[in-house]
């Protein structure tokens, strides 16, 4: 009980009190520095997504497996399908004549295995009308400090 305590534990437990004190101080102090680190993180974030939708040509963000992650609005509009249809999907999922592409996809790997960017890669895409798209692609693989591939960024051109 407090009133049975002696003077000095309660000197000590007002010590004890007054040290959480500044670890509470602190903490709020740290919590107001992330506070704002997420708010710049959001910021730039936000930023970057804007850039990525308004970039003036078409561009498509794949997961290491070739999954879509992200389509610019310019990607969209080349086959007039929203992101939401194209997110998730294999972008062989998108292309016609597919014989082609497999014998183009295997240099394209090797490249990748060699961690050498892809150019002028070709192919079809499928129109939402259904007709074929001619693009020609330039495909950077994306690694992380260890060396393996996270994912890919193909800029997409349309050819005449």
């Amino acid at each position: 009980m407090l009133w049975r305590k002696s003077t000095k534990d309660i000197r000590k437990l007002e010590a004890e009190v007054k040290e959480l004190h500044k670890h509470i101080k602190k903490i709020e102090s740290q919590n107001q520095q992330l506070s704002g680190q997420v708010t710049i993180y959001k910021s730039a974030r936000d930023f970057m997504n804007l850039l990525f939708y308004k970039i003036p040509t078409c561009v498509l963000i794949t997961d290491d497996k070739g999954r879509i992650m992200k389509a610019n609005q310019h990607m969209q509009d080349l086959i007039e399908t929203p992101e939401s249809a194209l997110v998730g999907k294999y972008t062989v999922e998108l292309c016609t004549r597919v014989d082609e592409l497999i014998k183009t996809q295997n240099k394209a790997f090797e490249k990748k295995t060699l961690k050498k960017d892809v150019f002028n890669f070709e192919s079809y895409l499928l129109h939402r009308n259904g007709t074929e798209v001619p693009i020609s692609s330039d495909i950077t693989f994306v690694q992380d400090e260890t060396g393996k591939t996270l994912g890919a960024v193909a800029v997409v051109h349309p050819r005449v």
